[in-house]
Order: C-alpha cells, then structure tokens, then sequence
C-alpha cells in the first residue's frame, strides 16, 4: 500500500501543537527558595580603557630618494620711475671770527680803576700765542669799626704770555707770567683810643709780594690705547716779599697712563724743591710726591686702585695714603653713584698763604697739613641735557690744621698769625646746573659742614654754611646780565684779647651788564656788593661797601 508522506507529517505537527497548549493551561505549582546574601557583589576589574597602539612596521630595505633641481629666474622689469631727491648738504660748524687783540678800559667809586689788555694768534694748525696785562686797583677811604676814615690802598698788576706749539700727537706749552699785589694793612684790632704809636715807629704798614713765574710742558694726546699719554712740566717760582722774604720753588712733574683694553695704569711723580729767606723756617726743603694707581672698567662701571704718598726731607719722613675710587653707571651717565677715598699731605708754603689771607704777618712760616683720610661718597647725573645734578657727602680727618688769629706781636693787631689742631670735618653738600644752548647759564653750590676739635675752642674763621649762585642770562642779542652772589655763615673768631667773636653773615651780590654796539666797540657795567652791607672776610678787615666800576670794551 502506498502511504502518502506530506498529509502525515503535517497530521504529527498538529497533535504536538495540541498537547502542548493543553499542558501551559495547568496550574503550576508555588516553589518558594530562600538566598541569603553575606557580601555583596565586587568586581574584579572596576576599570578598563582600551589600548589604541597601532602596530608599527618595521622593513629592513631602505629606500634613497636622490635627485637634482635647479631655479631659474629671471628679472621683472617695472615701468615705475622714482622721483629724484636733492641730495642732502651738511654743515659745518659755524666758525666765529677771532679778533686780534682786546681792551677794556674802566673807572669807578673809591678812587678805583680797572684794564685789561690782550693780544692773541688767529687760528692755527700749528701754533697759538697770546699775551696780556691786567690792572685792578682802588686809592679811597673806608670807614672802620673804630669810626675812622682810613685809607684803603689796594692794587693788583699781572703780566704775562703763553705759547703753544702742536705736533702730529703732542704739543709744546710755555708760561711766563709776572704779579705784584700790594695792599696796607688798613685794619687794627687795638682802639685807637687804647693806643698811640708815634709816626716814627709805623712800620709796616704796606703787604707787597712779587712774583715771577715760568715753566714749559710737553704732553700728547692721542686717544688711542696703543701708546702711552705722558705730561712733563718743568717750572720755577720766584717770590720777594716785604721785609727782604723770599720763597724759590723749582718744580719738575711727571704724569704716564696707559690703557689695555678694559684695564689702565699709570702714575705722578712731583719733585719739589723749596728754599727761603728771612723767614722762620729758612731751611731749604726737597719734597717727592708718587701717585702710582691702576684699575678696571667696563660698560658701567670703574674703579680705580692705588696710593698718594710724600717724603719730606726735612723730618725724613715718609707719608702715605689711600687712593681708590669707584664709580658705577646706573643710567648711562645720567646716574652715577660714586665713592672715593684719599688723602694728602699739603705744603704750606708763604706763596699760598699770602694768596689766602694778604693780611698775615710779613713773616709768617706756617707748618704743613696732614689730610690723613678723606672720605667722599655721592651721586650725580643729568636729569636731562640741560640740568644736572651732584650731591655728595664727605668725611675729612686732619692732623695739623692751622687757624687764622691775632698776632699779638704787633701792638695795633694788624697781622694774624695760626694756632693748630687736629680737626675731623663731615660736611654735605651739592651742586645743581642749568644750561639753555647759550643764552641763560645758572649754577648753583652749597655745602653744611660740622667740626671737631681736639683742644681749639672754635675752629676760627671756618663757617658752617658756604654758598654761591651763578646765573649769566643773555637779554637779547647784545645785551648780557650776569650776577654772583656769595654766601659765608656766621664764623667765630678769636678776638686780640683772646676772647670770643661772631662775624656776621657774608652776604656779597654782584651784578653786571654787557652791551655790544658792535663788533668793535661794548660797554660794561659791573657793581659789587650791591647790598651796601658792612662785612668781613676777615675779623677787622671790611670789605669794600657799594663798589661801582663802568667802562668800554674794544675788539680789534
């Protein structure tokens, strides 16, 4: 029998479908298991990032990739023409012209005049000359502390040359030059009214120095740090003074530096020898001066290393101080801190005394100064190019510092005489400048300074305070003013009976005016002490009260 296979297989799919939906359709019976849990689940791995590399393919075969190339340019030529420039012309400094000679010519109150003569070389590559002749003098009456009108005689005569002759890198310099000064001693520290000298026994009365002076110089001047820059002078000083003192100097100085690179060296040596006559100390003296120093620099900055030092025959003594100096450049020289230190020793010949103070004793032999240490320290620049600046502190020990008193040798008190001692100064200063091209100049000085002495009681004649204001202000083209004042504190002095005194304040204002008609001719007027005050430079000698001096300038 022949059984069909497709109807039976689908007659089997049929009855499993059936038994199956019967059997979900039974009640299922309830299981009911208990789990309990110790811990909770913790993984094992609590992070996982996937690692991104990318496999790398090493190949051992290198390939070179060689080959050639070449540019080739060529020029663009542009239709554009620029517009042609005048070419620029440069000027030179004005030259002013140099007369040939000057005079000044002038006369005022107390009987005074004044003159003035030069005759000088046009300019010259290779020489220069000039000589001259000055006069100042005054032949009238003061009136002194004692109410008297007493005869003010004062004249001052210099005459003298110079000479230059240049070379390729030095040059040849001779001075002579001749001066007479003479002035009585027309202050008394004794009353009149004290005293009476008979006229047989005046003396005295007139302070005369003449002096003749020569030296010549040879010295270079090339900037280069090749060759060494020398100075050599040789010089002679002649002084004759009242009462037959005379003072003879010869002189030979020596000045050598050098620079290597940021490096320099060099030295001074001075030779001095000095004899006199008729005076106290009238033994001939040979002193030696030797400055060596070397030092460094660079862009902002320099020091400088090395010793001042004197032998003094006389007392066979050897002497020797410091010298260093260091200076740093914070703004390219418009602000420089500095330090120095030094010192010296000082010779304090008749010649510097007399120039000093005209009214010492005649024969007055003064003991040389010992500036142990000098300590100077500041700051200075420029505020911008027309002002600048400089304030400084210094500290000066002295041994041996002499002191202007009375000489009580003379009977009238006209003379001073010096007391020693030893001093320690510390002062303060500065000094400020203003310059606009040439038209108004203004400097002005001041320094404050405090003493201490070993036994003296006052360092006499010494002020505290010191000031000086300069201003020279052109007006207009022809016409120039120009004033000075001078400003000296309150000075103790010793009195001729050894007592206590207090100069006042010197208070010296000066003006004068310029006026230039032409080339040729100008006029002058200058007056002195325009405050009309009473005042001293020294304690019985006044100064000039208003003193007006006029006259004409002619250039030719």
């Amino acid at each position: 029998m022949k059984i069909c296979a497709k109807p039976l297989i689908i007659s089997i799919l049929l009855v499993a479908t059936i038994y199956t939906s019967t059997q979900a359709q039974e009640p299922q019976k309830e299981h009911t298991k208990e789990v309990v849990v110790e811990k909770e689940y913790e993984p094992v791995v609590r992070e996982a990032e996937r690692i991104t590399l990318l496999p790398e393919f090493e190949d051992t075969a290198k390939v070179q990739v060689n080959f050639d190339y070449n540019i080739q340019s060529s020029a663009m030529f542009g239709k554009f023409t620029p517009r042609t420039i005048k070419p620029a012309k440069l000027m030179g400094e004005p030259i002013y012209p140099i007369e040939h000679a000057y005079l000044l010519l002038g006369a005022g109150n107390y009987l005074s005049g004044i003159g003035q003569l030069r005759v000088n070389s046009l300019r010259s590559e290779d020489y220069q000359w000039f000589a001259g002749a000055d006069f100042l003098g005054s032949f009238g009456k003061i009136k002194d502390q004692w109410g008297r009108d007493v005869k003010l005689t004062s004249t001052d005569t210099e005459v003298l040359a110079n000479g230059k002759k240049f070379f390729k890198r030095s040059a040849l310099e001779g001075n002579i030059q001749f001066d007479n000064n003479r002035c009585n001693y027309y202050g008394q520290a004794v009353s009149p009214a004290e005293i009476t000298i008979p006229d047989s026994l005046l003396t005295n009365d007139f302070q005369s120095v003449s002096r003749f002076k020569a030296d010549v110089s040879l010295y270079s001047f090339d900037r280069s740090s090749k060759k060494a820059n020398f100075t050599t002078t040789l010089s002679f000083n002649h002084l004759q003074a009242a009462n037959s003192v005379v003072e003879d100097k010869f002189g030979l100085n020596v000045y050598v530096d050098k620079y290597y690179d940021n490096k320099f060296l060099g030295m001074e040596a001075k030779f001095k020898y000095i004899m006199n006559e008729n005076l106290p100390d009238t033994i001939s003296n040979f002193f030696i001066d030797f400055n060596p120093w070397l030092g460094m620099f660079g862009k902002t900055w320099r020091i400088q290393v090395g010793a001042n030092s004197t032998y003094n025959e006389h007392i066979t003594k050897y002497f020797l101080y410091p010298n260093v100096k260091l200076h740093y450049n914070i703004a390219a020289f418009f602000l420089v801190p500095y330090v120095e230190v030094t010192g010296n020793y000082q010779l304090n010949t008749f010649e510097r005394m007399v120039d000093e103070n005209f009214f010492i004793n005649p024969q007055l032999s003064v003991q040389p100064t010992n500036n142990k240490l000098i300590v100077n320290g500041g700051l200075r620049g420029m505020v911008s190019s027309r002002l600048g600046f400089n304030v400084n502190a210094t500290y000066q020990k002295t041994d041996n510092q002499y002191f202007y008193v009375p000489d009580t040798s003379d009977l009238r008190g006209r003379f001073f005489t010096v007391e020693y001692d030893n001093m320690s100064t510390f002062s303060v200063g500065g000094e400020l400048s203003w310059k606009q091209s040439d038209q108004l100049n203004i400097i002005l000085r001041g320094q404050y300074s405090t003493y201490t002495l070993d036994s003296l009681e006052a360092p006499w004649h010494l002020p505290r305070i010191v000031a000086d204001l300069t201003v020279r202000y052109r007006l207009i083209e022809k016409l120039t003013l120009s004033s000075d004042l001078f400003y000296r504190g309150e000075r103790t002095v010793k009195k001729y009976d050894g007592t206590q005194g207090v100069l006042d304040p010197l208070v010296d204002l000066n003006l004068m005016a310029e006026y230039q008609l032409n080339r040729i001719f100008g006029f002058f007027i200058k007056g002195c002490n325009i405050l009309n005050r009473r005042q001293y430079v020294y304690d019985n000698y006044q100064m000039h009260r208003l003193h007006v001096l006029a006259g004409v300038k002619i250039l030719f």
